[in-house]
């Protein structure tokens, strides 16, 4: 477990829907980033490998952090910041519903935005969304929680409050001091990314063309397009390196099809055409033998 929060960063969870703000000072146990390519893949006879056609890439962060409560008012801050987050897991209803609509198009997805420094955040702000309490929370990274779990650590004990208290509660609550947190977090871009963009991966926060401007990934990846585009004009027995889907393997697949069958069939007319010139230049060879031959015998009469 490491402090990193120690000089009062936050992680922060904000709900666009309802507006509201959760704070948390957060000791992480877990952070970890994983990535999963969809494809669709159909067999193909007498192809070694199936035709896989790309489908998506999603990313799934999981982030565990503890919370303490050190005294009764912290508790208080920590437990009041708690119900928020576990509200934003629920769907936000028109304005004024007392209870579940019957029209579920009348209900917003809990849809939320989380930042943890330049480890959970966006490299590419959408446009500014200020927030009472936080201010700008357009550098947050938008998603959603498919599961979390809250862990009660009994080791640390509890804080108990009393209505006679200076907190103000209203009956008597038993806090734990300690808490461990853990979630799944699925990713929703807002731009699109790929080679042809790379510094909009959010992945830590850091990206290529901050630290080598000069060696732009745009610039290299124009130039490769070009190299491709010149060596298709080169004709379809030049392999390309760009990873095409199965449609287009295909298409390439016929096309490469139909050159070869057109060599082929180039060179079969080329070989009767010979054909028939040597035939041709023997004919007239034989009549030339034949006409020349007569002429002699007229001669000697």
């Amino acid at each position: 477990m490491t402090a990193v929060d120690s000089h009062g960063e936050m992680f922060v969870v904000y709900s666009p829907s309802s507006l509201q703000l959760a704070k948390f000072k957060a000791f992480i146990t877990n952070f970890s980033n994983s990535f999963n390519s969809s494809w669709r893949e159909e067999d193909v006879y007498a192809r070694m490998h199936p035709l896989a056609t790309f489908e998506r890439t999603t990313r799934n962060v999981s982030f565990g952090f503890k919370i303490f409560s050190e005294s009764k008012d912290s508790a208080l801050e920590n437990y009041e910041n708690l119900e928020t987050f576990l509200t934003m897991l629920y769907p936000t209803y028109a304005h004024g519903a007392t209870k579940i609509p019957d029209n579920a198009s009348r209900l917003l997805p809990p849809i939320i935005a989380v930042k943890f420094r330049n480890l959970i955040s966006a490299i590419e702000p959408t446009a500014q969304r200020p927030v009472s309490g936080h201010g700008d929370v357009s550098d947050f990274l938008f998603g959603y929680i498919k599961n979390l779990s809250i862990e009660t650590i009994f080791d640390s004990g509890f804080l108990f409050l009393h209505p006679e208290d200076e907190t103000g509660v209203n009956k008597e609550l038993m806090l734990p001091k300690e808490l461990e947190i853990s979630f799944d977090f699925t990713v929703l871009h807002n731009a699109k990314l790929g080679p042809e963009n790379p510094e909009t991966i959010e992945t830590y926060g850091v990206s290529a063309d901050e630290r080598h401007p000069q060696q732009s990934s745009h610039e290299q990846y124009a130039r490769m397009i070009d190299a491709e585009a010149h060596a298709a004009q080169q004709g379809p027995d030049v392999a390309t390196s760009i990873p095409i889907s199965s449609a287009e393997q295909l298409a390439q697949d016929k096309a490469a099809r139909n050159y070869a069958q057109h060599q082929v069939l180039h060179r079969h007319r080329r070989q009767v055409r010979r054909k028939a010139e040597r035939a041709a230049e023997k004919a007239f060879e034989q009549v030339d033998t034949f006409l020349g031959g007569h002429g002699s015998d007229d001669g000697k009469k």
